[in-house]
């Protein structure tokens, strides 16, 4: 499986808030996270990096 585990980087501290993410929706500076089955977790932010190897995803809050 291909799904990824996003992380939240605030405050020089970096938190899991969301595992199996399969899409990511950016809207401006909203991103959409939607989980394998249809779970969905919106934050405002920015990609600071996207890791296909090792499936992580990290957002920086705005």
């Amino acid at each position: 499986m291909c799904e990824s585990t996003v992380f939240l980087e605030k405050g020089g501290e970096t938190e899991e808030i969301m595992k199996d993410v399969a899409k990511i929706i950016i809207d401006g500076d909203q991103m959409t996270f939607v989980g394998l089955l249809g779970e969905e977790k919106t934050i405002a932010g920015e990609l600071r990096l996207v890791d296909s190897v090792s499936h992580k995803v990290i957002v920086r809050e705005k």
